[in-house]
């Protein structure tokens, strides 16, 4: 791969993850043996450092569940050797440094709706949904090291994976931490540390754009990767958390009904190009503002976070919080306590900010392009000098310029992925895509009451096998 960004010359990435999960406890046994009297709402104590950030007068209120199970989670935590810090809500708007792990209340977390279904959550250990009560946790990281993807090294994901160790299994009071595809997801953000001042550094703009082509152009084979709960279907979870980037990007006029089917326009791998590597404005700060309304928003004013790749964050505000977020958030994943799945997938959104990075910074080579290419560029930007720095950057990627079906294999090859992690990745999607899912094949998300299936641009949406990445 042609590149000039070298071990020496790499962005040092961070990443920080979010969580959610359902926790559970069966406060009959808690209040029944002695040994659990300290998981007990009235018996918590709370860290000095932590009262003001917790305190609500409404907390005695007995019908706030969802707060004394956010205490009762994290006295069980910390009963594994957890350092955490409670938050009764996040803080918002830049004011958290994240400089530690921190628990707190998350609504999007669904609760068992059935004794039958408490049980499938928890192996069976948990049988009776009348006994529990239930919270909707979020558990948000620390800023963390990226893990090294040509070396396989984890650096942050070591905390990670200690966390995810103290919520697996059996815990020491009746109680129970569960993250299914159905009840929750994991939201993985990555962007650059802060200053030594805590303030917040912007990504390069062109590896955003580099990143935010690679997720549009690849969105249907990345889809391929994950679980059907994570695709956007009507009544799933991540319908009104998280939509495909492809829906926004003015490919559907706002006042018409949405259409990701063949009623609605085809994707076009160079419309979107032209779109993201729009150089009109020659100003940093308003090529991102117009980068940032692209990606997020159909109107291009109203931003929105719920998609597959969250690219809000790289609005500059008007006035910026002393730790504004400046990161891209990746949120179709499923909610899973999974040690391997949360690796993986770390990696993998790692290896796709890396692949931004060599884009950026590998030497344009003039290749040829398709005809009706260079047309649509001079129409977009009419200043030559700007048409010549999209069509340098459209040099890069002579493959995907021409409109054709995407793979796994071309994906893998573009991140550089070794063997193994191929291997792992074709296996989960094979069997996401089997017919243990079969009820999801011809789901649709368009608008309703349109029912079409989804339009995609590759391999392995219809039952047939997903070629080999390798």
């Amino acid at each position: 791969m042609a590149t000039s960004a070298t071990q020496q010359t790499m962005l040092p990435l961070a990443f920080g993850i979010e969580i959610e999960f359902l926790f559970g406890i069966d406060n009959a046994k808690a209040a029944a043996n002695p040994a659990y009297e300290d998981i007990l709402r009235n018996n918590i104590i709370l860290d000095s450092d932590q009262v003001d950030e917790i305190y609500d007068p409404e907390f005695d209120d007995a019908s706030d569940r969802n707060a004394e199970g956010l205490f009762q989670a994290a006295s069980a935590l910390r009963r594994k050797g957890a350092n955490l810090r409670i938050r009764f809500a996040a803080k918002s708007g830049g004011l958290e440094d994240f400089s530690r792990w921190i628990l707190t209340q998350e609504e999007a977390v669904e609760f068992p709706t059935s004794s039958a279904e408490l049980s499938a959550y928890t192996n069976g250990e948990f049988r009776r949904c009348e006994n529990c009560a239930f919270a909707g946790l979020e558990l948000i990281s620390p800023i963390l090291k990226v893990p090294d993807v040509r070396e396989g090294s984890l650096n942050g994901l070591v905390e990670v994976n200690e966390f995810l160790g103290h919520m697996r299994g059996r815990q020491d009071v009746p109680c129970f931490f569960s993250a299914e595809p159905k009840n929750a997801s994991i939201h993985v953000h990555i962007g650059l540390p802060p200053t030594a001042g805590g303030k917040a550094v912007d990504l390069p703009l062109n590896l955003l754009r580099h990143l935010a082509f690679i997720c549009i152009a690849f969105e249907d084979v990345i889809s391929l990767l994950h679980h059907p709960e994570r695709l956007g279907f009507p009544d799933t979870k991540i319908e009104l958390y998280a939509k495909p980037n492809r829906v926004f990007l003015g490919r559907n006029p706002v006042t018409s009904p949405l259409h990701n089917c063949r009623e609605g326009p085809e994707f076009s791998a160079q419309d979107e190009f032209v779109k993201i590597f729009n150089y009109g404005h020659g100003s940093d700060r308003m090529d991102r503002a117009r980068l940032c309304g692209i990606l997020c928003s159909r109107t291009g004013y109203d931003i929105s976070r719920s998609i597959f790749v969250n690219f809000s964050n790289i609005m500059p505000p008007p006035s910026p919080a002393p730790h504004s977020k400046k990161t891209v958030e990746f949120r179709q994943h499923h909610g899973t306590l999974s040690v391997e799945e949360v690796n993986q997938w770390v990696f993998f959104v790692t290896a796709l900010v890396r692949a931004a990075e060599r884009k950026m910074n590998q030497e344009s080579v003039e290749v040829p392009l398709p005809y009706d290419f260079i047309p649509k560029v001079i129409e977009k930007q009419g200043d030559y000098s700007k048409q010549i720095l999209t069509v340098q950057q459209a040099w890069k990627y002579p493959e995907i310029m021409w409109n054709k079906k995407r793979s796994l294999k071309e994906l893998f090859d573009l991140l550089d992925m070794p063997l193994e992690r191929r291997m792992w990745w074709w296996q989960k999607a094979s069997y996401s895509r089997s017919n243990a899912f079969k009820e999801y094949r011809y789901l649709s998300t368009c608008a309703a009451p349109c029912d079409n299936p989804p339009r995609r641009d590759c391999d392995g949406w219809d039952g047939e096998g997903i070629p080999r990445p390798y």
